[in-house]
């Protein structure tokens, strides 16, 4: 659906799978509803002049309403990171946030669907309720390949060499993802210049 782009070094795909553990079945979901929110996040603060998808005020309900699930799975993420990378887990994770990020704001001009993609996105899960996040119950198309294959089972990783991302591309991630963001963290929603909630690792 996508044009596959690479992520910096942190998902390694280059027509043969990082060298990386193996993710266990929790922390392949996990990855993923990173990804999800990373997706919509990204949607939220490009596709505000379609108002028609609603995808900024979806966002924030789909925050809002799973904040407790994306924060076990970010959880998750930090303990798979620091088995993986050791003492330098945290500039690991960094990096593959904001890798993240950037895959998805550069599908924003590969994809002049990405809109209406992520628009679906969101109306789908929200309409399962509370435990979907959790379960891993929502579209992942539309997510990049894993960081490394499940556990004993087969990796389905890409299997061309993509080109890798242009350094210039906004890091999103260091202004959006509580990773990363040490800044004092306001509540209130500006509504003349929308800036995404983002959960609390």
């Amino acid at each position: 659906m996508h044009v596959l782009v690479a992520l910096a070094a942190t998902f390694g795909i280059a027509g043969q799978a990082a060298a990386l553990p193996c993710m266990t079945q929790a922390e392949t979901t996990a990855e993923h509803a990173r990804g999800l929110q990373s997706a919509l996040m990204v949607a939220a603060l490009k596709c505000v002049h379609k108002s028609s998808l609603k995808m900024y005020d979806n966002y924030n309900t789909f925050i809002t309403r799973y904040n407790s699930e994306l924060t076990s799975h970010s959880k998750v993420m930090q303990a798979y990171f620091q088995r993986s990378h050791g003492k330098g887990h945290q500039a690991a994770l960094n990096k593959y946030m904001t890798s993240m990020a950037n895959y998805f704001s550069l599908n924003t001009f590969n994809n002049p669907k990405f809109c209406e993609d992520m628009a679906a996105a969101v109306t789908a899960v929200l309409a399962q309720g509370d435990g979907a996040v959790l379960r891993g119950q929502f579209e992942t198309s539309f997510l990049p390949p894993n960081s490394a294959p499940m556990c004993n089972e087969d990796a389905k990783m890409a299997s061309k060499d993509v080109p890798a991302l242009s350094g210039k591309i906004p890091d999103l991630a260091a202004i959006h993802m509580p990773d990363l963001d040490t800044r004092t963290k306001h509540t209130a929603v500006n509504t003349t210049a929308p800036a995404p909630a983002s959960t609390t690792d």
